[in-house]
């Protein structure tokens, strides 16, 4: 991921917004993680150990995580630019994953 973010190609096709969130050590941890399970999903010791149905919940679950910590970023990023994120940031709320008050000043 790290090679593809240098690409002056690639960085050219997205806004800087987007890029940040690419580029956020949280989501580049989770998004990471994400690709090691699919990865090993393909390991032949692992084929057929789980449903199609367990499969599609898992990965749905996984993909959730991700899209929630972009999101969390999101909401970060408005407010330093001084805009309203209190419908988002609610929204998140609901779902368990804002983040607390010190990540959005980076001490945590």
């Amino acid at each position: 991921m790290e090679d593809v973010l240098r690409d002056p190609e690639f960085r050219r096709q997205y806004p800087p917004e987007f890029l940040k969130v690419l580029e956020d050590p949280k989501f580049r941890q989770e998004f990471q993680q994400f690709c090691a399970w699919a990865e090993s999903l393909i390991d032949m010791k692992n084929i057929g150990k789980m449903s199609l149905d367990e499969l599609a919940e898992s990965v749905a679950e996984r993909l959730w995580g991700v899209m929630l910590t972009m999101l969390e970023r999101q909401v970060i990023e408005t407010e330093r630019a001084g805009r309203d994120a209190s419908h988002l940031r609610a929204w998140l709320a609901k779902h368990g994953r804002f983040p607390e008050q010190e990540d959005e000043e980076g001490d945590a």
